[in-house]
């Protein structure tokens, strides 16, 4: 199941033009999304372990899960232009049910980051705002390709990831995460090790400012 309700019934359909995912379109037939929510409430690794027998599987349903319910905050709250700080709860009056537990984002990022214990997550859930990473899907077979491709977008993106006078400028999920990718190396090193332009040796590093602005790119 991990990644297909995801992929099949969100993110494949209602994409505008511009790379983004159609809100208006997901409000006016909800049917997908309210079907995608009603089962990660009740479906998931605990309560059926043997639909998700791999680290892999476990993995993309949770990567999945965590998109979703951030379409379902969205969607439920249409007059939002923004979104709130990723380090508190994204969308605070909202609560979601995955695998029979009620979890809020903040909860579920920290059980996704401390179960899978891999930095490469952090650029890979999409919050909604625009400096978050891009909503993608992920299936358990590719799981980790997808994760390795999430990763190399975000580095790539000069949104993310820039030098500027000698300086290295890096989102502030990197040290919102510090001990995750400290854990990994370090940032500047995690970092090269998927960018494609190269970063300065021994360069100093600053912090990329935090775009709250709602933006729900796929990738």
């Amino acid at each position: 199941m991990g990644g297909v309700i995801f992929v099949a019934g969100l993110v494949a359909g209602p994409v505008d033009d511009d790379g983004n995912v159609d809100v208006a379109l997901l409000r006016d037939d909800p049917a997908a999304l309210d079907a995608a929510l009603a089962t990660f409430a009740e479906v998931g690794p605990e309560s059926d372990p043997d639909a998700f027998p791999s680290r892999q599987h476990q993995l993309a349903y949770y990567l999945d899960a965590y998109a979703t319910f951030v379409l379902g905050s969205i969607v439920a709250r249409p007059e939002r232009d923004h979104v709130p700080h990723l380090r508190a709860d994204p969308f605070p009056w909202r609560r979601h049910r995955i695998d029979g537990r009620r979890l809020d984002l903040v909860r579920l990022r920290e059980v996704i980051a401390g179960t899978f214990d891999d930095p490469r997550v952090h650029l890979a859930l999409a919050c909604g705002a625009s400096s978050c990473p891009a909503l993608r899907g992920f299936t358990p077979e590719t799981v980790d390709a997808e994760l390795d491709a999430a990763v190399r977008a975000f580095v790539d993106d000069e949104r993310n990831v820039r030098v500027e006078d000698g300086v290295i400028l890096l989102s502030p999920i990197f040290r919102w995460y510090r001990t995750a990718f400290e854990e990994a190396g370090g940032a500047v090193s995690f970092v090269a090790r998927y960018r494609a332009e190269p970063l300065p040796t021994a360069a100093e590093i600053g912090w990329l400012p935090w775009d709250r602005t709602l933006s729900l790119r796929v990738e």
